[in-house]
């Protein structure tokens, strides 16, 4: 970690720069690094990863695969991947910022999680979708169970969300929910 920070910083002072200015310009420089890493990641995953996976499923005598890795369950698969290269960077760039650093981690841990939930609800939508009921009443059956799914998981990730900003464990808010809720119930 240090020796890519005294890398950069002599590639500035290289070019000019002293004082307080090369600290800022070693942020930025950094900040743009990872960003561009993230992309790149991103890009790799959608471009390589997807018509391989792709290319994989098809081959395959069975049903249930082209469901699950189908091309938009990909796709939102590939969103996680930015915030995880972001994660991994972010102590290397703002070690000397711990306010910041922790600031940013919880934006990533906050992106991770609703890139995380935007793929579970893209496998829901993907098994409503499929033909698997004979029936019109299998049928209604699974798409009000993938509703109910739904439903499950966003409110499970909006409890998350919360206590990646309050800085709790979801445990607890849970906890209190359902402390609350048992005097709703015994009030009314």
């Amino acid at each position: 970690m240090e020796s890519s920070v005294y890398y950069i910083e002599k590639l500035i002072k290289m070019c000019g720069l002293s004082g307080s200015a090369i600290t800022w310009v070693r942020h930025t420089v950094m900040i743009a690094l990872v960003l561009v890493l993230a992309w790149l990641a991103y890009q790799l995953c959608r471009r390589i990863f997807i018509p391989i996976v792709e290319k994989i499923t098809r081959r395959t005598a069975t049903q249930w695969d082209d469901i699950v890795f189908s091309r938009p369950v990909l796709q939102a698969a590939c969103g996680i991947v930015p915030a995880l290269v972001v994660w991994q960077l972010l102590p290397i760039v703002f070690y000397q910022f711990p306010v910041a650093q922790e600031a940013l981690n919880r934006l990533t841990a906050i992106y991770a999680t609703i890139a995380t939930v935007n793929l579970i609800v893209t496998i829901i939508n993907s098994l409503k979708r499929s033909q698997n009921g004979s029936g019109t009443n299998m049928r209604q059956y699974m798409v009000s169970f993938c509703g109910l799914l739904q439903v499950v998981v966003i409110f499970i990730a909006v409890i998350i969300v919360i206590s990646i900003i309050i800085g709790r464990s979801p445990m607890t808010l849970l906890a209190g929910l359902g402390a609350t809720s048992a005097i709703l119930m015994l009030v009314f």
